[in-house]
């Protein structure tokens, strides 16, 4: 990849690897959320957007 470079390509796999953890807790249901699917959706944003920032 020319366009970015190796710290953010290890940035984008950690990413990669949260949304996968999530899909699998999706997945198993272990307890339902006590979100609404609203909140749920901006905690994702707000995990996701922390993870860019601290890594």
């Amino acid at each position: 990849m020319t366009f970015v470079g190796p710290d953010m390509t290890q940035t984008l796999g950690q990413l990669e690897r949260v949304e996968e953890m999530g899909r699998d807790a999706e997945v198993l249901n272990w307890m339902p959320s006590p979100f609404t699917k609203k909140e749920g959706q901006w905690l994702q944003q707000a995990m996701e957007h922390y993870m860019m920032k601290k890594g």
